[in-house]
């Protein structure tokens, strides 16, 4: 599962700032470690910022989760760190507890020109991925939210 939506959390927005959208994915164990989340969130990023103007991407995961922050290193976010529950309060584990803690990575729109030239791949194509099969996306206020799916 990729989705994405506004980040309305205001303390995701206190951390990052206004602008943004935040990027979740979740995958079946045995789908593990063949790049399909970061072929997908690369896409799902080319589209946010594309379609959706905002100004930055964010993906919070949880700092247990190797595999997870792998995806926005591979992709050229910026780590911010790791924040406490008290920061980021009621973020969810995978198994549904809450965290105590969250790591936090963002991706600037205006980082893209700068990425592209240390050859830091921000868009599917790059990756050299083809186009998801379906690609959709539908605004609402206050919320936006984006969803990619190659199936």
């Amino acid at each position: 599962m990729l989705a994405c939506w506004a980040a309305s959390d205001t303390a995701l927005v206190a951390l990052v700032g206004t602008e943004t959208v935040e990027v979740g994915y979740w995958l079946r164990a045995d789908a593990t470690g063949q790049g399909y989340a970061a072929e997908a969130t690369a896409a799902l990023v080319e589209v946010v910022f594309a379609h959706l103007g905002v100004r930055r991407v964010a993906i919070c995961h949880d700092p247990a989760n190797g595999a997870s922050g792998a995806v926005p290193r591979r992709l050229g976010f910026t780590r911010y760190g790791v924040v406490t529950n008290a920061v980021l309060p009621e973020r969810q584990a995978a198994d549904g507890r809450v965290r105590a803690a969250t790591e936090v990575w963002t991706l600037e729109r205006s980082n893209l020109s700068r990425r592209k030239s240390l050859g830091i791949p921000p868009t599917a194509h790059s990756l050299g991925t083809q186009e998801p099969d379906r690609v959709g996306y539908e605004c609402s206020q206050p919320a936006r939210q984006v969803v990619a799916n190659g199936s």
